[in-house]
This record gives structure tokens, C-alpha cells and sequence, in this order.
């Protein structure tokens, strides 16, 4: 037997054994007396009841003789009795212990001393000594020889009442003649008593031990058995069997506390599974999640924060959280954690943490404490969302927001807050600030030449440039001087503390800098043009400060390019006056002769290689065959109020385009710019809405790209303007994004089908892993909204290997084709598809 089985079942038998035993020895030694007592008795009444049939014997004999008769008779009748068993000896005798007649022959004549014999009835003191009773019956003692005697002295009668006493002289009762003394051994009585004792002890412990072997069988089967099988179940059930029932074998007791120990199993089971349904949700969930007791300690840790914190299960099991301090989270925010859930209530904030390998990883944290039923705090239960992917996002929005992408210098909103802080300081210090801005003359004819490619070689060479210059503190003030690059090749430089004279001769450093470059190829050379304005003699804020140094550039081209040029007033009245007179009168001129005319650009679908759609692009036609692109009167259409019209006048155009466009196979569709002066103007959302009606153009072919400055500039007008067309089926495009973003909420609030990732980030995607890391993010951000990306200015088939690589799904620039007045035709839209990688054959689109 098992020894954790033994204890109680041992107990209980030996208990049981105990008691059993006791009762039989108790009943044995009980009834072995009882019935030594009652053998005795009746072995001693059969003596006694010898002795009176020896008595009457003796009585009827006397009836014929007298105690003077001959002793040898007496003496035979005696010797008679004498031989029966046990009898020692048998006297008549009389006064004095005269023997008259003994079955002894030899003690005739004598007296007997009674005393030396030990005779308990008349002598030694004992109670009648010197006289017998008629009465008197027998006496049992231990004898000389060591062995249990009877001595039955009984008086015989005077019937006849004799006068001469053979007894005593003086008898006191006359009617006694003489005492018959029979002296019986007890030592076959004993013996018999033994045996029968022995063989009745014999016979207890015999039934003793059948019983307590009866009893330790009912114990085993009663007890022992079903513990053994609650053991054994118990053994099961605490190795995990769930489902292993405890058979409830016995009634009573044993029985129920099995039947309470499957019931309890079966909660148990329940528990357990709802448990695992917990466990396998908490483990597999997309937190990471860890629980530790009271002092901090890690008791449990799931998969996601293995996978996040590279550390195993086992390593994280008995630390602390302590192990993933980054030393970048101040101590007062841990002490605002303990405070809080000690206090009993959850805690929430971001914290930056280390990885196993050094790493860092952001998580929005969730801590709650853990209270038993006495609601004392046991356990700490602590959820990360790791937002890291997130935070680096933001940090790379903020980036784009701050940073030109291809020189790596603060861009436009950058250099204006730049320019507003100087200002601030110069005009509580009293000093003087200047700005100059770097142009770089007939820079277009390099980028429609060599290709935008060397164009954005040539921008990089001169920002690096522009940055050595003032590293080196190669001028006066270079220490507080900031450069940034505006867009395409218009460059800044902050000069604080400048005066006018000092100012100038900076610029003038700066473009002997630029001219010094050597050669770039067949490109050739470059040369800048600068303008200089100075606070406050020329400006008496931001704005106007920049607006003057645009001037002053304006009036150096102007005046024949690769020089500087100090702002005058006079500069900012022939700027005026040439947008105003020139360009306002040659757009109102194209508008009336329909002039203005839409270009289509292919737009590639990088998932199968077709051409999605065209994008429409505003050209003039001037009176002698030349087409001017829109950089040359986009502005003064703004300023005068024109621009509403080209776009009214392009749309329509693009309209009937598709109206005439086939209905089979794959009909393209077309998207068109809208500025932000029209964005939101109820003119012309109906202005769309009717031409729609009129023309027949499917709006789900029609897609509206708009500036992301335009978007934000106004986000509840732009909002209506968009739901109200994309309720007709239009979609909307996101254009220039990256570009001055601020903030990746207004694509949610906007709700456009597309973003253009502008061609800033695109060019250089083969050897920048800066514009890869920034055209990822984009479109990784933009997947997960659920809007389509479009890479504009791809120019060869690496950059559209890259971009398939990103996610991108679109595609538009030279490498695909030029603008043109025609759309591709079969043989264009073949090669176009062989740029796309593993491009799979035609397919009808839905």
C-alpha cells in the first residue's frame, strides 16, 4: 500500500482492531470466569450432593447400627466412597477427632489434628471451630501439597437421641452423634476448568481475528478503496486530466465526497476552458501584455511582448519591468504610475522602452491594478500597444514638414518661421535682418534637356554649396545665417544682423560661389540670380520682407540674370506692372479664342501595367504656335481672378473628351486640377454638375486633384465641395503631398481616393534611401486609410521597381510619357506595361 494511502486506512483498521480485540479479550476473560465459576460450582454441587446421598447412605445405615458398631464395618462403607475419584480420604469421627471408621485403615483409633491439616471448618481460627452444625456444608483451600482441596464436614444426626455423644462430652446439640468428614481433591475439577478456559480463550481469539479480519476487508473495500480512487483521480485531475471522473463506487460519505469531486472537477473544467479561451486571446493578442505581482515582478509575459522586447518568456519571468528602461522617460512619470495603481486605480500614458538588442520601441500603456476578495492589491496587469510605427511616422511627417527632401535643408514653412523668430529678436534688440534669394537662371532648360534627373543633380551640388558656405563662416554673420531651399531652384539665406551694404556683398559671395561650380556634364555650368531685402529699412514684417526680396530677384533676372540686386521700391511697381498688363491681357485673350487646352499625361497602373487613367494638364496656345506650360501664368491667373475660368474651361474640355471616349474594353478616366481659388465655390460645384448633365461624361471617370495647401486652407468648404461631387461619383486626388503637409488628419477629413506623392521624393528613390524611407512611410500610411498612392515624376524603370517594392500603386512621368494632346495609343500602352515587372496580360477592369 502506497504510504500516502496507508496512514488512514492503517489507522482506522489498527483503531478498529484495537477495540475488537479489547471486547474479545474483555468477552473472552469474561465468559472463560463466568464459566470456570458456574464448572466449579456445579462440579462442587455434584460433590456436596455426593456427600448428602453419602450422608443419608450413612443415616439408613445407622438406622441398623450405632457409631459402637465394629469400625472395619464403617470402614468398608467408607473405603467405598474413598474410591471414588478425587476422594482423598473419608472419617467418622468424634470427640476428641477420634477416627471411628476412615476408608484409611491405619487412622482408626487416632485422632486426626485437624490443624496440621489446614481443616478450615473447625479449626485454624475459622468460623464454628470446635463444633459443627447440622448446617455446616463445605470448605475450599489451597493444601500443603499446592493444590486446591474440598473438605465436606457434615454432622451426622442422633435420630435417636442418643445420650452418650461419640462427638463431644458436652455436644451442644444432643442431637448430633458424630461429623463425616470427606476431604475431596480439586485437582481434576481444576484441570477440567483449564482446559475448558483454554479452549475458550482459544476460541476468542479465533473469532477475534476472523473479525478483525472481516474488519480490515470492509475497511479496504469501504475506505481504503474509494480513497485510493479519489487519490488517484485527484492524481489525474492535478496532472491535467480534465476530464477523468472519479467513479463513485461506495455509498454514504465516500461516495458524495466523489460525486462532490466530479462536480467540482467539472467546474473546474469550465473554468479551465474559459481560462484557456483568455489565456490563448491574451497570448495571441496584438498587445504586448505581462502581469507581476505586488513588487513589480514579471509572473507572465505573451508572445507580442516577446516578439517586441526580444525577450523569452523565461528571461522576463522574475524581473522586473525595469528591464526595458530607455533612460529617456523623466522619473517623475514613473512616480506618477506607482502612485496611481497603488492607489488602486489604472494608469495610462506613452513610454519610450529599450529592447533586449538596444532598440527602442513607443507603447501607449495601459496599467491597472489586481485586487484580491479583501480588496488588497496583489497584481499588476500592464497592456502595450506598441504605436511605434506611428510615432516614427509622425516624426517623419514633422520631417517632411521641416526638411527639403532632396538637399536636406529646412524647407519653405521652415525658413518663413525662421524668418518670423529673427524678426522678433532683431526688433527687440534693434537690429537690422536681411534675406537674400537664389535663383538659378534658366534652370528649365536643363530639366526639359537632360531630364529632371541632372536638373536635381545641379539643386543638390548648389544647396551643398549654400551649407559649406555657412558652416565655414565663410562671410560676416555666417554663425547666425540660415539657408533653405523654397521648391525647385529657388534657394534662401537668413542674414541676421545684416545691413543693407553687408547684405549685398554676402549675396554677392554667394553667387560667385554658385558660378565657381564646375560643369556637370553635358548639362554645362549654372549661374544665380539673388535679390536682397533688409529689415526694417525695406520691410516692416515676414511676409513683406520675402515679398521684397522677391522683387529685388525679379528686377536682377530682369536686368540680365547672374547678379545681385538690393531691394528698391521701384523694384516691386515693374514687377506689378508686367504680371498686370502683359499676362492679364494675354489670359483674358485665350480664355475669349478658347485657347486654353487640356494635355493627358498616362497615369500606370503598377498592380497588372494598364494605363488607369490620364491626367489633364492646362496648356496655352499663344497667337504664334508657341505653348506655354502653366508656371508661366498659373500666378497672374490667381492674382486677377482668372484661374476660376481656365479651370471651368479645362474641365469642360476634359468632359467632352470623355464623353467621345469609347464605352468598351477599358475606357480610361481623367483627372483635372482645381485651385484653390474654386475649391468649395458653390459656382463651381454647379458649374460641374451641369456640364456633367450636359455632356454625358460618366462621373465615376472624372477625378479632381487638389493642392493639400488648398484643401487646408479651408477644410469645411473643401469637405462639402468634395462629399457633394463624390456623391455624383466623382472621385478626388490629393496632389503635391509631402510638400508643406502638416498633418496626415486632413486626409481623414478630406476623404480623397488618391495622394500624388510629389516628384521631390521620387526622383532620386535608386540611390536616396532618405526619399525611400519618406515614399514608404507615405504610402504605408496611406494604405492603411484605405487611399491610393501615385508617384509623380518616374523617369525609369528602376524607380518603378522600387516603387512596385513600396506598395505604390500608381505611377506618372516621363518614363511612361509626356504630356501630349492625344492619349497613347495600342503600341505606347504595350511598352508602357513592359516597365512593370512580372506585368500579367491584359484584364477587364470591373
Amino acid at each position: 500500500m502506497p504510504f500516502r494511502v496507508q496512514p488512514l486506512a492503517f489507522r482506522i483498521s489498527l483503531a478498529i482492531t484495537v477495540l475488537l480485540g479489547a471486547l474479545v479479550v474483555g468477552l473472552t476473560i469474561w465468559q472463560t470466569g463466568h464459566t470456570r465459576r458456574h464448572l466449579e460450582r456445579a462440579l462442587l454441587d455434584d460433590a456436596v450432593q455426593s456427600s448428602n446421598l453419602v450422608l443419608l447412605a450413612l443415616e439408613g445405615y445407622l438406622q441398623s447400627t450405632t457409631l459402637r458398631s465394629e469400625p472395619h464395618d464403617l470402614s468398608a462403607f467408607l473405603r467405598a466412597i474413598g474410591e471414588q475419584s478425587g476422594v482423598r480420604h473419608a472419617r467418622i469421627h468424634a470427640r476428641g477427632s477420634l477416627v471411628r471408621a476412615s476408608n484409611r485403615p491405619e487412622e482408626i483409633g487416632r485422632r486426626v489434628d485437624l490443624s496440621a491439616e489446614g481443616c478450615p471448618a473447625c479449626h485454624s481460627g475459622a468460623p464454628g471451630s470446635g463444633a459443627v452444625r447440622p448446617n455446616d456444608h463445605y470448605r475450599i483451600w489451597m493444601s500443603p501439597r499446592g493444590e486446591r482441596e474440598m473438605r465436606v464436614i457434615r454432622p451426622i444426626p442422633n435420630a435417636p437421641a442418643c445420650s452418650e455423644a461419640p462427638c463431644h462430652a458436652h455436644p451442644p446439640d444432643r442431637r448430633v452423634l458424630g461429623m463425616l468428614d470427606i476431604n475431596l481433591s480439586l485437582a481434576n475439577i481444576d484441570r477440567v476448568v483449564g482446559a475448558v478456559a483454554w479452549n475458550m480463550g482459544l476460541s476468542g481469539v479465533a473469532a477475534g481475528a476472523v473479525m478483525i479480519a472481516l474488519v480490515v476487508f470492509l475497511v479496504r473495500r469501504m475506505v481504503h478503496r474509494p480513497i485510493r480512487g479519489l487519490i488517484e483521480g485527484t492524481r489525474r485531475i492535478a496532472g491535467g486530466d480534465l476530464d477523468h471522473r472519479i467513479p463513485p463506487d461506495s455509498g454514504g460519505d465516500l461516495g458524495e465526497l466523489a460525486e462532490s469531486f466530479n462536480a467540482m472537477t467539472e467546474r473546474l473544467e469550465e473554468r479551465t476552458r474559459d481560462l484557456r479561451l483568455v489565456s490563448a486571446a491574451i497570448d495571441g493578442g496584438t498587445n504586448l501584455m505581462f502581469l507581476t505581482d505586488r513588487d513589480g515582478r514579471i509572473l507572465f509575459a505573451n508572445r507580442r511582448f516577446q516578439e517586441v522586447t526580444q525577450y523569452s518568456a523565461e528571461e522576463a519571468i522574475g524581473q522586473t519591468p525595469r528591464i526595458l528602461k530607455s533612460g529617456d522617460v523623466p522619473q517623475a512619470l514613473y512616480e506618477e504610475m506607482w502612485a496611481t495603481i497603488l492607489a488602486g486605480r489604472s494608469w495610462r500614458g506613452t513610454v519610450k522602452n529599450r529592447t533586449k538588442s538596444g532598440g527602442f520601441y513607443w507603447a501607449d500603456t495601459l496599467v491597472m491594478p489586481v485586487a484580491d476578495g479583501d480588496g488588497r492589491i496583489t497584481h499588476f496587469f500592464a497592456s502595450q500597444d506598441d504605436i511605434t510605427d506611428r510615432v516614427q511616422a509622425k516624426e517623419r511627417i514633422e520631417h517632411l514638414t521641416w526638411q527639403d527632401a532632396l538637399t536636406g535643408l529646412p524647407n519653405r514653412a521652415r525658413f518663413v518661421d525662421l524668418v518670423e523668430r529673427c524678426l522678433q529678436e532683431a526688433r527687440a534688440a534693434g537690429e537690422p535682418a536681411a534675406v537674400a534669394l537664389l535663383d538659378l537662371d534658366r534652370f528649365h532648360l536643363v530639366n526639359d534637356t537632360f531630364g529632371h534627373g541632372k536638373g536635381d543633380e545641379h539643386v543638390r551640388r548648389v544647396g551643398e554649396v549654400l551649407r559649406g558656405l555657412v558652416a565655414a563662416r565663410t562671410f560676416p554673420g555666417a554663425a547666425r545665417a540660415a539657408v533653405a531651399r523654397l521648391g525647385g531652384d529657388d534657394f534662401a539665406v537668413l542674414l541676421p544682423g545684416s545691413e543693407p551694404g553687408e547684405a549685398l556683398a554676402v549675396a554677392e559671395h554667394i553667387r560667385r560661389s554658385v558660378d565657381d561650380l564646375p560643369p556637370l556634364g553635358d548639362s554645362g555650368g549654372l549661374t544665380a540670380s539673388v535679390g536682397v531685402a533688409v529689415f526694417p529699412t525695406h520691410a516692416a514684417d515676414a511676409g513683406e520682407l520675402l515679398a521684397a526680396a522677391d522683387a529685388a530677384l525679379f528686377r536682377a533676372k530682369d536686368a540680365g540674370r547672374n547678379r545681385c540686386h538690393l531691394f528698391s521700391p521701384q523694384d516691386r511697381d515693374v514687377e506689378k506692372m508686367r504680371t498686370r498688363i502683359v499676362w492679364r491681357e494675354r489670359i483674358q485673350q485665350a480664355l475669349a479664342e478658347h485657347r486654353f487646352v487640356p494635355w493627358f499625361q498616362p497615369i500606370l497602373d503598377l498592380r497588372d501595367g494598364g494605363v488607369h487613367h490620364y491626367e489633364a494638364l492646362a496648356r496655352l496656345h499663344l497667337p504664334d504656335g508657341q505653348i506655354v506650360l502653366p508656371g508661366a501664368f498659373i500666378e497672374t491667373a490667381e492674382r486677377f481672378g482668372l484661374i476660376g475660368e481656365i479651370d471651368r474651361a479645362i474641365v469642360e474640355s476634359v468632359m467632352r473628351s470623355e464623353a467621345r471616349s469609347p464605352r468598351s474594353g477599358e475606357p480610361p478616366a481623367f483627372a483635372m486640377n482645381l485651385s484653390a481659388k474654386v475649391l468649395g465655390d458653390p459656382g463651381m460645384q454647379a458649374f460641374i454638375e451641369s456640364r456633367i448633365r450636359e455632356t454625358g461624361a460618366d462621373p465615376a471617370r472624372l477625378i479632381f486633384e487638389i493642392t493639400e495647401t488648398a484643401a487646408i486652407h479651408d477644410v469645411g468648404r473643401a469637405r462639402a465641395f468634395i462629399d457633394a461631387l463624390r456623391g455624383l461619383g466623382c472621385r478626388f486626388a490629393l496632389d503635391d503631398f509631402g510638400v508643406g503637409f502638416t498633418s496626415f488628419a486632413y486626409l481623414k477629413e478630406m476623404r480623397v481616393d488618391y495622394i500624388k506623392i510629389d516628384g521631390s521624393f521620387v526622383r532620386r528613390l535608386p540611390e536616396s534611401p532618405h526619399d525611400r524611407l519618406f515614399v514608404g512611410a507615405m504610402a504605408g500610411v496611406a494604405r492603411g486609410m484605405g487611399i491610393r498612392t501615385i508617384a509623380e515624376f518616374v523617369e525609369n524603370r528602376e524607380i518603378i521597381r522600387i516603387l512596385v517594392d513600396m506598395g505604390v500603386n500608381f505611377a506618372q512621368g516621363f518614363a511612361i510619357g509626356k504630356p501630349a494632346p492625344d492619349l497613347l495609343g495600342p503600341a505606347a500602352i504595350e511598352s508602357a506595361r513592359a516597365l512593370v515587372p512580372g506585368a500579367p496580360a491584359p484584364v477587364a477592369r470591373p
